[in-house]
């Protein structure tokens, strides 16, 4: 088998810390490769050992799950339903530092009341498998179904495999299939040396391979937004035949969707199809409703401004390193109205480096923490915490007037280890 490639991923001395904001119920739950599912209560002493476990255990609403740094497989560990519940799941120390093995199934499945307030982070997602043939519908690695949402945020998607088995079906790594119009959103991922097969074509439609889409019979509204992600190096083809006709199989795009993208890489995947002779088919790279600020290397529908058409100028492709070189036309490249780079810089395209990679840090001599993800005119008291376990009230509370927000003190840190920072 292939070995993966993981990156180092860049952790800066400013902390961007990810909202948690918690009701009267919430929990942190822990999990660690050496937890136990039956003696372990979820706490950070005694934590449970599976993703599944923690999911179950955690209430409706508000709750986070903390991967603690380590390989994870297993049942339990793959095909996690999230029942519904508003709540994240995320790594303590990033995607370079926690590993999903999906075994050949599927990673995540959202098919309930999940909103755009339930977050997967941090992870690194591979040997996932997903076979379907549902007729005008389809399956991903992480599946989103019905009046369903969700975020997913600073993940690695690498060597992934789905397989159509219908000429209708569509797979792809990250799948949308309902009309509702309740959106998934992706937001610094990395998608790369992934293998999608779809399906082929008919007299009146058929199938789909993309890295990113969505799927489902007669008209509807399929939503995924795409911020800053880079989807490179995948191979999508048709795994079923065309019927009726010879078409040279079905669509097969890297981005497919109803939402918008921005300050998006897509560039070296395998080209893109669209079926011979079907009204108005267009080879596209990306199939969306809004693009802007960024970099493929195709066509692009309903492209507006900042669009760029030009080699990204990766640092080590070969080796997996996807960050850019200090030349890459996608530095500074991205939307000026965005959130800037941890620098304090205009924003580049991709997702190297990621913008949010845990809300751990590494401390030097002073700190100072920059909010993003902020619903304007909530109230809010931050926290701070040596160990996870006990939190303080730090300075009062605050209305946030934006969703991007640098809290105002700097913190002395000599003689922490760590500290981590949140929001009530």
């Amino acid at each position: 088998m292939k070995t993966m490639k993981i990156i180092k991923t860049n952790i800066f001395i400013a902390a961007f810390l990810t909202l948690v904001v918690l009701n009267a119920n919430a929990q942190t739950i822990f999990i660690a490769t050496n937890g136990n599912d039956l003696s372990g209560d979820g706490s950070s002493v005694s934590p449970f050992a599976t993703i599944q476990k923690a999911v179950d255990a955690a209430p409706t609403s508000g709750s986070t799950i903390i991967i603690l740094p380590g390989n994870y497989s297993g049942s339990g560990n793959y095909g996690v339903n999230l029942d519904g519940k508003i709540l994240k799941v995320e790594s303590q120390q990033g995607p370079s530092a926690t590993i999903i093995n999906c075994q050949r199934n599927q990673a995540f499945i959202a098919h309930s009341t999940e909103t755009t307030n339930t977050i997967i982070q941090g992870l690194t997602i591979t040997n996932g498998y997903v076979a379907s043939g549902a007729d005008w519908g389809g399956q991903g690695i992480i599946d989103v179904q019905g009046t369903a949402g969700l975020t997913i945020r600073n993940c690695i998607f690498a060597q992934n495999k789905t397989l159509a088995t219908y000429v209708t079906t569509t797979t792809g790594i990250v799948i949308q299939h309902g009309n509702s119009g309740v959106p998934v959103v992706l937001d610094h991922c990395l998608f790369y040396e992934n293998t999608i097969g779809g399906g082929g074509w008919t007299s009146v439609g058929g199938g789909s391979a993309v890295v990113i889409g969505t799927c489902g019979a007669g008209s509807g509204i399929y939503v995924i937004n795409v911020i800053n992600c880079t989807i490179v190096s995948n191979t999508l083809y048709s795994s079923v035949a065309d019927f009726g006709g010879s078409y040279g199989g079905g669509v097969r795009w890297p981005i497919s969707s109803d939402g918008f993208v921005l300050n998006t890489i897509v560039w070296g995947n395998s080209p893109s199809h669209a079926p011979a002779g079907w009204p108005g088919a267009t080879n596209f790279t990306i199939n969306a409703s809004s693009i802007s600020y960024t970099l493929a290397d195709g066509l692009c529908k309903n492209a507006g401004i900042g669009m760029q058409n030009i080699d990204p100028l990766f640092a080590n492709p070969a080796t997996g390193d996807y960050s850019l070189e200090a030349n890459s036309p996608a530095l500074n490249a991205g939307d000026p109205a965005s959130p800037p780079n941890p620098d304090g810089s205009r924003v580049n395209l991709g997702a190297i480096p990621f913008a949010v990679d845990f809300p751990i840090i590494n401390l030097v001599k002073a700190v100072t923490v920059n909010f993003v993800g902020l619903s304007v005119g909530t109230n809010y008291q931050l926290q701070v915490s040596g160990d996870l376990n006990s939190w303080t009230n730090f300075g009062a509370p605050f209305t946030a007037t934006n969703s991007f927000m640098t809290y105002s003190n700097y913190w002395n840190v000599s003689g922490w280890n760590q500290l981590f920072f949140r929001l009530h």
